[in-house]
C-alpha cells in the first residue's frame, strides 16, 4: 500500500505531466508547493460549523485581468480570445490556512475563487482579490487549487483536473466524457440532429451546446440532493407504444427553444465581430451582454428543468432536447432482458473491465436505467443519493458506464 503524503508532494509529478513549463519557475513552484497544503489544511476548519468549500486561482506570471481563453487556440487568433476571468481587487492579504478560511466564505463554490499572485516584493504568493470565471471560456492557462471536501484538493489546468488528493493519497483521474471526444458525446450529439443541422455556420456556432446542456443537466440533478435519473430516448414511438411519465410537459420544447436562441446570437455575435471592417469599432459589449441574456435563460430553463428529477421516477427526453415528463416509470424491470455492462476507463470505451458490472449490487434505479438502454438503445444519467454519477451508453452488443466526475469550478 503506498505510504500517504501531503499534497505539495504530488504535484511536481502532476505539473510535469501537464504543465511542465511552469517548472521553470523555482520560486513560483516553491509557493504552489506550499500552497496545495495550506488549502489542505483550510479545508480540515470549519467555519460557523460549516466544512468548507472554495478555489483558489493563480495565473503564474500574468496578471489574471490579462488571461484569454485557450479552447480554440488555432481558430481565433490570441487577441480576439474572450477574457477568461473578472476581478475584483482588494488589498493584498498574506497567503495561510487562517486567511483562506476568513476569505473563503467571500467565495461561492463552483462560481468564483480567491485570486493569488506574486506582485509583492517579496515574491511569495499574496491573496488579491476575488475572481468569476467567464463560463464559456476555459479559466485560460492558469492553475486553479480546489478542495470540495474535508481533506480533499484538486488542481486544475485550462480547466481539466490534473491532480487530485484525498486522504493522504492521489486518486486515479475520471474520463471527462463531456469534453473528451467518444461515445458519450456521440451519444449526445447523435440526439439533436436537426438542432446541429440548423447551425448557421459551422465556423462560428457552438457545437459543444449539447454537451453543456447535458452537463448543466446533470449538475442540478447532483443538486437536488435526492439522486435520480435522465433517460433518452433515440425516438419517440407513436401510439399506444409512446411512453407515458407521470408529469407530463404541455410543451416538450422548452430547451429547445431557448437552446436554439442561445446559438443564434453566438452566431450572429462571431459572423459581426469577425465581419467588422474595423474591429476597433465592433460594439462588443452590446453583442455580449444580448449572448449573456440568452445563455442565462437557457441556464434558468436547463436548472428548472434539473429539478424534475426529484420525484420518485426519471426525467424523461426525447430526441432534440425534448423533454418528454417527470416520474416516468420503466416497463419490463426485472422480466426484460438487460445486456452485460462493462465499466470504461477510456472515451472511446476501448478499454473496460474484465468482468461485467455488478448490477445486482444496486438498486431500482440502476437496475432501471439498464432496462432503459437495452431496450431503447438511448442513454442514461444515474445520480445516487450518496453515490458517484454515472451515465450509460449502449455500444453494439452491450451496454458501457462511465463515472461521472463533475468539474468543480
Amino acid at each position: 500500500m503506498d505510504k500517504p503524503k501531503y499534497p505539495r508532494e504530488h504535484l511536481h509529478a502532476a505539473l510535469a505531466a501537464s504543465v511542465p513549463e511552469w517548472l521553470e519557475h523555482a520560486d513560483l513552484l516553491e509557493d504552489l508547493g506550499e500552497l496545495v497544503d495550506q488549502v489542505f489544511f483550510a479545508s480540515l476548519a470549519t467555519e460557523e460549523g460549516e466544512n468548507l468549500r472554495f478555489h483558489v486561482v493563480v495565473a503564474g506570471k500574468k496578471k489574471l485581468e490579462e488571461v484569454t481563453d485557450t479552447e480554440w487556440p488555432d481558430a481565433i487568433p490570441e487577441q480576439e480570445q474572450e477574457l477568461a476571468w473578472t476581478v475584483t481587487r482588494i488589498e493584498p492579504h498574506r497567503v495561510d490556512p487562517k486567511a483562506l478560511v476568513k476569505l473563503a466564505g467571500a467565495t461561492e463554490f463552483g462560481r468564483t475563487a480567491l485570486v493569488l499572485d506574486q506582485r509583492n516584493e517579496d515574491g511569495q504568493l499574496w491573496i488579491f482579490g476575488v475572481a468569476r470565471r467567464n463560463p464559456r471560456t476555459n479559466g485560460g492557462r492558469v492553475l486553479v487549487v480546489s478542495t470540495s471536501a474535508p481533506g480533499a484538493v484538486s488542481v486544475y489546468f485550462e480547466g481539466r483536473r490534473i491532480m487530485r488528493y484525498e486522504r493522504g493519497l492521489l486518486v486515479p483521474p475520471v474520463v471527462d466524457v463531456f469534453s473528451e471526444a467518444g461515445v458519450v458525446t456521440r451519444a449526445i450529439r447523435s440526439s439533436i440532429p436537426e438542432f446541429l443541422a440548423r447551425m448557421k455556420n459551422p465556423i462560428f456556432s457552438p457545437h459543444n451546446v449539447g454537451e453543456r446542456v447535458f452537463l448543466r443537466l446533470v449538475r442540478g440533478m447532483r443538486a437536488t440532493g435526492h439522486g435520480g435519473s435522465v433517460l433518452v430516448l433515440p425516438a419517440v414511438p407513436d401510439g399506444e407504444a409512446a411512453p407515458k411519465p407521470k408529469y407530463r410537459l404541455l410543451r416538450a420544447d422548452v430547451l429547445a427553444v431557448q437552446a436554439q436562441a442561445y446559438v443564434d446570437v453566438h452566431t450572429e455575435r462571431f459572423k459581426a465581430q469577425f465581419g467588422a471592417e474595423d474591429p476597433n469599432e465592433f460594439p462588443f459589449e452590446r453583442w455580449k451582454q444580448q449572448e449573456d441574456v440568452a445563455e442565462a435563460n437557457l441556464e434558468a430553463a436547463v436548472d428548472d428543468i434539473a429539478r424534475l428529477t426529484a420525484p420518485d421516477g426519471a426525467l424523461l427526453m426525447g430526441p432534440e432536447f425534448a423533454v418528454l415528463g417527470a416520474g416516468y416509470m420503466v416497463t419490463g424491470t426485472g422480466t426484460g432482458k438487460v445486456l452485460d455492462i462493462f465499466e470504461a476507463s477510456d472515451a472511446e470505451g476501448k478499454r473496460v473491465s474484465e468482468k461485467p458490472y455488478a448490477l445486482e449490487q444496486h438498486g431500482a434505479r440502476h437496475k432501471a436505467a439498464a432496462t432503459f438502454v437495452s431496450q431503447s438503445g438511448g442513454f442514461a444519467f444515474i445520480a445516487s443519493e450518496d453515490g458517484p454519477l454515472k451515465v450509460l451508453v449502449r455500444h453494439e452488443d452491450r451496454i458501457l458506464l462511465w463515472r461521472v466526475e463533475l468539474p468543480e469550478y
